[in-house]
């Protein structure tokens, strides 16, 4: 079967260099959306939806499987899976 190129290996972005800034992030976040065939306004509402963290784990949360995302950031490190799930329902209903 022929099917559409995907992100074919993991991708790494510094979030300590220039491409961790929240609009490098953006449209990085909006060109894997095209690449794999995702809704982006949903994401974009999502990140906007808080902080640089959020907008971070929003990121590791959707993107996760296909980047890595390296800092030396400790608030950013030794995030989980549930951290994740609880960051997402809190936005989903309305706590930043």
């Amino acid at each position: 079967m022929i099917k559409r190129p995907a992100l074919s290996k993991k991708v790494v972005v510094n979030l300590d260099g220039v491409d961790g800034n929240a609009y490098a992030l953006m449209a990085y976040a909006k060109s894997w959306c095209k690449d794999l065939g995702i809704d982006f306004a949903p994401i974009l509402k999502d990140m906007q939806a808080s902080d640089y963290r959020h907008l971070v784990l929003v990121l590791e949360k959707t993107f996760g499987a296909y980047v890595d995302f390296t800092t030396k950031q400790k608030s950013l490190l030794n995030i989980d899976e549930t951290e994740i799930e609880i960051e997402a329902h809190m936005a989903n209903a309305g706590y930043k």
